[in-house]
Formats: C-alpha cells, sequence, structure tokens
C-alpha cells in the first residue's frame, strides 16, 4: 500500500513539474532572448514529438519578424530513406539592445518519422531571403519534432554560453 501512495505521488508531481515547463514571454519580463533560452534551450525535451504546428501556435515569438532556412540531410546519414528530406529548420531572432547586436538560432530538427522532401521545402522559397510565413507554417505544420537547439551569435562572435541576465537591464558594449 505504501508503494502504491509513494507511486502516485511521484506521477502527481511529475505531471506538475511537466505542466510549468512553458514560461509565458512577460514571465520572462518581454525579453525574446531570455524567453527562448527558457522555453527552447532549458525546456527543449518537453517539445519532443510534439508538431510543428503545436510549436508555432504556443510561440509568443513574432515568427512573421524572423528568417527562416532549412537544410537537408547529410548524404553520410545513416537511414538512406532521409536522403532528400529535410533535416531541420532555422529561424533566426534579431534582437538590438543598446549596442549590443543579438542572433538566436533556433534550430527544429524534424523527426525522422515524419520525413519531407526537400525539393518541396526549397521550392517555397523566395528571390532573396524568407521570413517565417504561412506557406512555411502550413507546410511543416504536421511534422513531429525530434530535437530542439539554440545557437547565439552577438556582434557577430559566436557565445553559445552566454545567458541573459536574470535581471532587467540594458547592457553597453560586450555582453555578459
Amino acid at each position: 500500500m505504501k508503494k502504491t501512495i509513494f507511486t502516485f505521488i511521484l506521477v502527481c508531481l511529475y505531471a506538475i513539474n511537466y505542466g510549468q515547463t512553458y514560461t509565458t514571454l512577460l514571465n520572462c519580463g518581454s525579453d525574446p532572448l531570455r524567453y527562448i533560452e527558457k522555453n527552447y534551450q532549458d525546456n527543449a525535451a518537453a517539445y519532443i514529438g510534439k508538431t510543428i504546428g503545436f510549436w508555432a501556435d504556443q510561440s509568443e515569438l513574432q515568427l512573421n519578424s524572423c528568417k527562416y532556412l532549412c537544410t537537408n540531410h547529410s548524404p553520410y546519414v545513416v537511414n538512406k530513406n532521409l536522403l532528400g528530406k529535410v533535416d531541420k529548420i532555422r529561424l533566426d531572432v534579431n534582437y538590438i539592445e543598446g549596442v549590443n547586436d543579438y542572433i538566436y538560432y533556433i534550430y527544429i530538427y524534424i523527426d525522422d518519422s515524419t520525413p519531407l522532401s526537400y525539393k518541396d521545402a526549397v521550392n517555397l522559397y523566395g528571390d532573396y531571403e524568407d521570413y517565417w510565413e504561412p506557406k512555411f507554417y502550413n507546410f511543416y505544420k504536421n511534422a513531429k519534432i525530434k530535437e530542439i537547439s539554440i545557437g547565439k551569435e552577438i556582434n557577430g562572435v559566436y557565445r553559445n554560453e552566454y545567458r541573459r541576465p536574470t535581471t532587467i537591464t540594458v547592457p553597453v558594449g560586450e555582453p555578459e
């Protein structure tokens, strides 16, 4: 009986904890970079198996201002059925604060169970550079997420170890 109660308590605690992985933009002080760190870096595992449509619908970022890019699987991929399929998409979030220019790259890897044609994805591209828009959402919305990762560029230098400060300040010069 004690074992059953203990198991029930653990399951309840896990359910409560799992439901609190998403952090709103407001709870991040309306800082889109802190929002990305909290949701897509610290809690990236919560999106595994979810669809890109779910991710995009839940996101509080202005995705239509994010530059979009997709890449195909390498010719060295183990599962040769994935050749010619989309490996991942990248959304670039640009943010200027004081003299600092931040670019956070959100990489969303497509699960192998929902492969998408790279050729079809490339045919959606425009003439110059593309931003996330409904045609991309409609193409990717049912694809499942295998992984989400973040890359960070600050003033032209890659700084993946960088974390936004927890207090809201406007830094001048080199970021912390």
